[in-house]
């Protein structure tokens, strides 16, 4: 998927308050027919991160996916890098 517009997370308070390093998360993202974001998961990062990944990610927005030229959703992952 490609995306039109990205939104850069913000690396939690949180975070820095624990001092944590450099993480990295996978984003589950499901796009509608106009490839906005209609649902995030997040796995493979400390919880601290989820709610700005999340936040971050359903800001972007991707050109939509076609089969047989039909605008589709879809579900694709993308990987985000946190840098304190």
């Amino acid at each position: 998927m490609r995306a039109r517009r990205k939104v850069e997370p913000v690396y939690p308070r949180a975070a820095h308050d624990l001092k944590l390093p450099e993480a990295r998360c996978r984003a589950r993202i499901t796009i509608d027919t106009k490839g906005k974001p209609t649902d995030v998961s997040v796995t493979g990062c400390a919880t601290v991160f989820h709610a700005a990944t999340v936040r971050a990610m359903m800001q972007w927005r991707f050109y939509p996916a076609r089969v047989d030229g039909k605008k589709v959703s879809a579900s694709f992952v993308v990987p985000i890098r946190f840098r304190p």
